[in-house]
């Protein structure tokens, strides 16, 4: 990208590269629309990295290890070189939502929702399932598509929420708090 014209007070940027400071922090980056947008790094006063990767509209949105997580999710969700594999696809994308990637947490609940990946159930819901002729295999697919959809903060979870059930909702969004409290991890 080319060099933001002249200084930040002055002028509005727009795709373009350059560096401001505010209350001793530095961003030095891409900019639109006259805030921080694409690549860059936030660094403290004393010069040491704040956030690096991805920002979004003004907003820092997550790391670039967390982009190459995501990619690499898509390639094996996509069989795209390597052998099609949505275990492994998922493995990426829950490195890359740990990260804070939005997008990698939309394309763990879009799994979900198609039902490519499930979660194995413990041993009492496997028995509870086979005495009720039930399948709690399916419901929790759907609650875990609704958190990551949740999470990501994409209307998906709007469609998907007409599939739960009342108590089903409820748990989904509960696993949405309990992960974001987490940060993601783990979840």
């Amino acid at each position: 990208m080319p060099r933001c014209p002249g200084s930040y007070d002055n002028n509005t940027w727009d795709n373009c590269e350059g560096t401001v400071k505010a209350d001793g922090d530095k961003y030095v980056g891409e900019w639109k629309d006259d805030k921080e947008h694409g690549q860059g790094t936030n660094t403290w006063p004393d010069g040491s990295v704040k956030e690096e990767g991805i920002w979004k509209d003004g907003e820092y949105a997550h790391s670039l290890v967390s982009v190459t997580n995501n990619q690499t999710g898509t390639t094996y969700r996509d069989g795209d070189g390597v052998l099609q594999n949505y275990k492994e696809a998922l493995k990426w994308y829950l490195l890359s939502a740990e990260g804070g990637n939005k997008d990698a947490m939309l394309n763990i609940a879009r799994l979900y929702q198609a039902g490519k990946v499930t979660d194995t159930l413990n041993l009492t819901d496997r028995i509870s399932d086979w005495w009720n002729e039930t399948d709690s295999t399916t419901s929790h697919g759907r609650i875990k598509a609704y958190m990551w959809a949740n999470l990501a903060g994409d209307d998906l979870r709007d469609e998907i929420a007409e599939s739960l059930t009342a108590s089903e909702l409820e748990k989904a969004q509960a696993l949405s708090s309990a992960c974001l409290k987490r940060k993601y991890k783990g979840c």
